[in-house]
């Protein structure tokens, strides 16, 4: 899923800080610069690589990653349902693939 620039506000980067300081993060006003001229960097950035400049920025240790990923969720929705489709690997080859049906007896 791609986010526009111009849906990526320094209000919605302010609402991250906020959220992220809610949970006990450490997130300073030279943090929130930094965010904000990222994201003003780019014209377009897509949900995984916003996600991921963001938290180089305020991320330190693995709690800080949980907290990040729940307060980046909340300001700018969570991740689409990833999507998996069953191949061979002679139908990856072909470019073709094929529907995975269910157990016998289930249909």
């Amino acid at each position: 899923m791609s986010v526009g620039a111009n849906s990526v506000t320094a209000v919605e980067i302010m609402a991250l800080a906020s959220s992220l300081r809610d949970r006990g993060m450490a997130v300073g006003i030279a943090d929130v610069v930094a965010m904000t001229r990222l994201v003003q960097s780019h014209e377009a950035w897509e949900r995984d690589e916003l996600s991921r400049v963001l938290s180089a920025i305020v991320v330190k240790g693995p709690e800080d990653r949980r907290i990040f990923d729940g307060a980046f969720a909340i300001v700018f929705g969570p991740a689409p349902p990833a999507t998996v489709i069953e191949t061979s690997i002679v139908d990856a080859v072909r470019g073709t693939r094929r529907e995975v049906e269910g157990p016998p007896g289930l249909s």
